[in-house]
């Protein structure tokens, strides 16, 4: 199901948005359209829950939201290309332990992004192109924490080997 919200960002559009999330979580793909006039407020989106269930987080669907924080399901599978690009606000992310794929510009351009736990046991198929890697732009990236026994992967395997300075065991 695809619903486009128009005033989202204000009280009864971002209450609306979280209760759709809460009741369809992976069957439903909400586009939010805001004006950010008198009413819109951004802060009314800073946190967003992720039902467990969810399989994919599709394409350019967090761009430019001001979360401060998402922990990623383990029901998560596959997250598509700049699902949380220019994500200003964003610092930090928790992906559960069913990521298989992920794609170009994730996280691009999440300026405030600090810590990433990644705690998919499987060998994360990374998708990317020269100019939009997953961490591309996050300037203040400090540490991915992954599982000890997943440090030789992302040390040694292509892209996630351009980060190896900032792996520490989970």
């Amino acid at each position: 199901m695809k619903i486009i919200v128009t005033g989202g960002a204000g009280f009864i559009g971002s209450n609306y948005i979280h209760y759709m999330f809460r009741k369809y979580g992976d069957q439903i793909r909400i586009i939010n359209v805001d004006a950010l006039t008198y009413a819109g407020n951004l802060e009314n989106l800073k946190e967003v829950e992720l039902n467990e269930g969810l399989k994919t987080i599709g394409d350019s669907t967090f761009w430019g939201c001001g979360i401060t924080k998402i922990t990623i399901p383990n029901s998560v599978e596959t997250i598509m290309p700049y699902a949380f690009f220019y994500c200003h606000d964003l610092e930090e992310v928790e992906i559960g332990e069913g990521l298989k794929d992920i794609n170009n510009g994730t996280f691009n351009g999440c300026e405030n992004l600090k810590k990433v736990t990644i705690k998919s046991k499987h060998d994360i198929e990374a998708w990317t192109t020269d100019v939009y890697q997953i961490f591309s732009r996050c300037t203040s990236l400090e540490v991915i924490y992954v599982y000890e026994d997943r440090l030789t992967f992302f040390k040694n395997t292509s892209p996630w080997s351009l980060y190896s300075s900032y792996y520490k065991k989970i």
